[in-house]
């Protein structure tokens, strides 16, 4: 009589403590399903850091425009950046990963997504130093130019100031750099600091205009 009483209370014990853990279970289950269920809160996708390679000093990087500003040396193809470093909002991705070649000849738009999209425009500027100076002969006298070259650069023509009456077919090039240094470019008209060049007057008397078109070698 003791035997079945004994077995009795240990299968309601084994019973209860069943009961327990499927009730634990099913309470598991429904907060995981909740917490699924839970949408993440959005957070801003930032670039924090960007490198790219011939990069001068850092980048410059607005939050609230989303826009990063970079400054590349002289040498550097536009058209072909290699991205160094890029550092993004904390589970933020985005198009581009360090070792991806971009073009920066035109700003590039670029998605950073945490769990919405967030675009941001990544441009550059290029450090280039462009001189072309001119002297030339007026009554016998050699003269300098009058004022400061102007530059179009989407041309890649210049322009400089001699004194009226100056001779425009005796124009000494005093200084030159339209250019950047880049191994494998030349310029056409092939012409160098010292040479003396005719120009002809364009649009008003005393203006010498000079327009190079580079192209590569390699």
């Amino acid at each position: 009589m003791n035997y079945e009483l004994r077995d009795t209370r240990h299968k309601s014990v084994a019973v209860g403590v069943f009961r327990l853990l499927l009730v634990v279970a099913v309470v598991l289950f429904a907060v995981s399903c909740i917490e699924k269920d839970l949408p993440r809160p959005d957070v801003n996708g930032e670039i924090l850091a960007l490198e790219v390679d011939g990069q001068v000093g850092a980048a410059v990087i607005n939050s609230s425009q989303r826009t990063v500003e970079v400054v590349l040396g002289e040498a550097v193809e536009r058209h072909s950046v290699r991205v160094s470093r890029i550092v993004l909002t904390e589970g933020g991705s985005c198009g581009i990963a360090a070792g991806d070649v971009i073009d920066l000849t035109t700003p590039q738009k670029v998605v950073v997504t945490t769990v919405s999209g967030y675009e941001w425009t990544i441009s550059a500027t290029q450090s280039i130093e462009y001189c072309f100076e001119v002297s030339g002969l007026l009554d016998d006298r050699r003269v300098s130019q009058v004022g400061r070259t102007h530059f179009e650069l989407h041309s890649h023509s210049a322009f400089a100031y001699l004194p009226v009456g100056a001779d425009l077919t005796q124009v000494t090039i005093e200084a030159l750099k339209l250019w950047p240094d880049v191994e494998g470019v030349v310029l056409s008209p092939a012409i160098e600091v010292g040479d003396v060049v005719p120009f002809r007057s364009v649009s008003m008397e005393g203006l010498v205009a000079v327009r190079m078109s580079p192209r590569t070698t390699r």
